[in-house]
């Protein structure tokens, strides 16, 4: 994986909790700055609960001009509907684009007849209104705010992308168990944003379920020869030195247990 010529990019930490907010913050969300051919750029990748709020409280929240979503499980998601409300009052701001799988996208009208305020004409349909939607699903590539973008379906319950960055060898797996797919998409990645919802110890089944734990995590990064291992989506916040033990002791690159706030240099 490359990086192009005076690519100045930066990934930062908005939640990294699974299922729910916990004492570490928010659910999952990451903001990908970079400078576009005409502006500043940030592509939120995914959208879970208190990411929006940690945006705003941040002041970072104006900077994000594009969604880039994963899959439609409301860790990873139910804040759109917040985002939405926040772009349509007090202030109507302009639509920016939102990608995702049709298995979130075909649900959002059901949102807007909930979430929608029929008696202000700008939050009737909140949803449909601030974001131009497009559906992308695992497996496609596609340009994102000039960016290239390439995907696979992750082996996860519901269709699921893992997101690979190639212009800035940054690979995030979203929800996923361990698969020889997943292995050669993430091989050479300088960043790897994998996904460790369980300690390995624990030896949680996650068969149909799809996720990563301590052992399994280490043996992608090695596996992918990744520059550096960013661990995220712990379920238990509390477990995060048994994890980070457990990855140390198979892979032995640059570990980082990811928390909000944390800021990555995917420059050249």
């Amino acid at each position: 994986m490359s990086t192009p010529t005076n690519m100045n990019a930066q990934l930062t930490v908005i939640g990294a909790s699974a299922c729910a907010p916990t004492a570490l913050g928010a659910a999952s969300g990451y903001l990908l700055e970079f400078d576009g051919s005409e502006r500043r750029e940030g592509i939120l990748i995914d959208c879970g609960p208190g990411v929006i709020a940690t945006l705003a409280k941040s002041g970072a929240l104006d900077r994000v001009t594009a969604l880039l979503v994963s899959h439609s499980h409301a860790d990873h998601c139910a804040d759109l509907t917040v985002l939405a409300y926040r772009r349509s009052f007090p202030e109507v701001l302009s639509p920016i684009p939102l990608i995702a799988p049709e298995d979130l996208t075909s649900r959002l009208p059901a949102l807007d007849v909930v979430f929608g305020i029929p008696s202000l004409d700008t939050m009737r349909s909140p949803l449909e209104s601030r974001f131009d939607t497009v559906i992308k699903e695992p497996g496609e590539s596609f340009e994102l705010a000039g960016l290239q973008v390439e995907t696979i379906r992750a082996d996860h319950p519901v269709p699921t992308m893992s997101i690979k960055f190639p212009e800035l060898g940054f690979v995030y797996t979203a929800d996923t168990a361990y698969t020889d797919e997943l292995e050669k998409f993430a091989t050479g990645s300088r960043l790897l944003l994998a996904e460790c919802t369980y300690r390995g110890a624990d030896n949680i089944d996650v068969t149909g379920h799809g996720h990563l734990d301590g052992n399994t995590v280490a043996l992608l990064g090695k596996n992918a020869q990744t520059e550096h291992l960013a661990v995220t989506h712990l379920a238990d916040p509390a477990q995060s030195g048994d994890i980070e033990a457990e990855v140390k002791t198979q892979f032995d690159g640059q570990v980082t247990m990811v928390a909000p706030g944390m800021t990555f240099d995917l420059s050249q």
